[in-house]
């Protein structure tokens, strides 16, 4: 079995309060649950191109960091996308749909 890296190419987050807004171009990506606004966070990581025919893919890890100050447990879910997103024209009105299973995580 072949292990490789692939790094993010690419990446967004969308608001609920801000929904025609784009963020592609900050250095960071917000997720957040409230009453008041929600953001998702979507990122891109495409597979190469000497692997993508025929082969198999039998894992994958997404790593993030957190710097929230805080010690409340959060619930972070990762899905894959129907299609192919844009990440610079990405909003909330213009978000993908999703597919595929979940894969959750709870950090505390």
């Amino acid at each position: 079995m072949t292990v490789r890296t692939v790094p993010v190419t690419a990446d967004t987050f969308t608001s609920s309060s801000r929904r025609g807004e784009n963020f592609s171009s900050l250095s960071y990506v917000e997720v957040s649950a409230s009453s008041s606004d929600t953001r998702h966070g979507y990122f891109f990581a495409p597979i190469p191109r000497e692997i993508e025919r025929g082969a198999t893919v039998v894992s994958g890890k997404l790593r993030l960091v957190s710097y929230a100050a805080t010690a409340v447990s959060r619930t972070i879910s990762a899905r894959g996308l129907a299609s192919v997103a844009s990440y610079s024209r990405m909003s909330w009105v213009s978000q993908p749909a999703i597919t595929g299973p979940t894969a959750t995580l709870t950090s505390s």
